[in-house]
Formats: C-alpha cells, structure tokens, sequence
C-alpha cells in the first residue's frame, strides 16, 4: 500500500514538474493563444447559448448548452503543435506552440499523439501514426489499464471509469486527461 502511494505521489509530480499553465479562451475575444504543450486550455462563451469547440477538424468539446455565467463551455490539454481553434465554427483563432518546450515535447511530435476529446464521458479517441502501448493510470499511479494500439485511431471505451484526473502513457509521453 505504502509502495503503491509513494509510487503514485513520484509519478503525479513527475508529470507536474513540467509547470504547465492554464490560459483562458473566450468567444469573440481571445484570437490567439500561444504555450507549451500539455497546457490547459479553457473555452468559455459570452452570452447564453450552445457552444462547441474543434481543434483543427476535430470536435474537441461537443455543442452543449452554457446558460449560467460564466458560460463555461470547456477545456484542452494541447497535445500538439500549431493548430486552429474555433467555437461554434464562427470564432476561430491559432494556438501555436512554443518549440522545444512542455510535457514530453520531442516524444509527442516524433509519435504525433492526440486524445480526444478532454475531457471525456466514455470514449476517449487516440490517434496515433504508429503503434505502441498505451497505459492508463489513476491519480495515485496505479495502472488500470494497458494496452497495445495501431497507428490510426482507436476509440478506448472508459464508460466504467469513475470521474476524475487520469494520465495515460502512450510510449514514453503521459498526457492528463479528465473523464466527467
């Protein structure tokens, strides 16, 4: 028990040390956005409404209703570089990414990973442009799930997951990932 926390305590601040920020996007303000990668990015809309967010062609965070102030649509963890954003397809903007800096940098752009979206209910989408072995761990470290996926996409079902902070290891990069 006590090896299994120490073990998770080393891993969770592993995967902090690398100061990761968090940076607010609002519709019809923010156009452009410029971190690291494993930043958080956090969507929020101006008036009530539906909104949704794509990161390049994917939805990222699905159209839903955002009716109290302050109209929080939702958030991203960068896990790539440049890209475009937009909300509800009529605010866009760029997100560019530092070079050479953030979570797993150089590991993340040679494997080209990307989760989506984050956060998540059930499916969680990987994308991968090889294969490797992908492992998921709750907030103390313990590994809950391993297994081995091919270069393209691949859909984890995380349905009986309960809500909460997950890292998931694809070769040597970990990302955070949030299940609601």
């Amino acid at each position: 028990m006590i090896k299994n926390l120490l073990f998770g305590l080393l891993f969770f601040f592993s995967v902090n040390a690398f100061s990761q920020q968090t940076y607010t996007v609002t519709y019809n303000s923010t156009s452009n956005v410029t971190c690291d990668i494993g930043d958080t990015l956090k969507f929020y809309g101006t008036i009530p409404g539906f909104y949704g967010v794509s990161i390049g062609s994917s939805v990222v965070i699905a159209p839903h209703a955002c009716n109290t102030s302050p109209y929080y649509i939702g958030y991203y963890v960068v896990v790539s570089g440049d890209n475009t954003f937009g909300i509800n397809g009529t605010w866009n903007g760029t997100i560019t990414v530092n070079p050479g800096v953030g979570l797993s940098y150089t590991k993340q752009q040679s494997n080209k990973i990307s989760l989506f979206p984050n956060p998540f209910t059930s499916l969680l989408k990987v994308s991968s442009i090889s294969k490797a072995e992908l492992s998921v761990f709750n907030i103390t470290g313990k590994s809950i799930l391993k297994q081995h996926i091919n270069e393209g996409a691949t859909e984890l079902d995380l349905s009986s997951f309960a809500a909460g902070v997950y890292f998931i290891r694809v070769g040597a990069s970990t990302y955070r990932v949030i299940k609601e």
